[in-house]
Parts: C-alpha cells; structure tokens; sequence
C-alpha cells in the first residue's frame, strides 16, 4: 500500500502481507481470500505483490490532486481513477495486484 489510511471505527479489518509481502489493509472478509490467491499464484511460481489496499476518500481525492497537478487532463485521469466516494477501495474489500515474476515460455 502507498501509506497507512485511518479506518473508520467498527470496521473489520485484517492485515494481510503473505510472503514477506508488502502489508496491506483489507477487510477480513477479503483478507483469507487475498491470501488463498497468493498461495494458489505461488504454487505456479508466479509472485503476487498488492500494490494498493484500502485507500480513505482523503487519499483517492489526494490521487487525483496530483495526477491533476502533474498536468494530466481529468478525462484521462477518470479512466483510471474512481471519483473519491465510488472507489471500491474505501469498502476495503479491493485490491490492485502486480505480477513479480512470470515467465510465460
């Protein structure tokens, strides 16, 4: 995950960082399942790593902040990017993934 995010009290939350991996927040709804993917991914030597797990309204807003001060146009950015309050990752039950090593020959 980019930072640690507050999480909003009487939300279940669980850390999950298989691997060594890096931590990420989730909900614990989601966190075993994190987990089995990893494991399952692994057994095929393939190396999942998070690259983002709950995100607060203030850190999306804070996204688009400097996506738009970078100069990107907003169009662009919305492909990319939900608008602060609709992204799945304020429920804590999202997960960007990047694939470590995959060697597909």
């Amino acid at each position: 995950m980019h930072g640690w995010c507050p999480i909003r009290a009487g939300v279940k939350t669980a850390l999950a960082a298989p691997h060594n991996a890096v931590a990420l927040i989730l909900h614990k709804a989601s966190a075993g399942a994190w987990r089995n993917m990893c494991d399952t991914a692994a057994s095929d030597r393939v190396q999942l790593r998070p690259f983002s797990g709950f995100r607060s309204y203030l850190y999306q807003r804070q996204l688009i902040r400097r996506k738009l001060d970078s100069g990107r146009p907003i169009e662009i950015i919305l492909t990319e990017t939900a608008i602060p309050g609709f992204s799945e990752h304020h429920t804590g039950l999202a997960v960007d993934v990047c694939v470590r090593t995959v060697r597909f020959f």
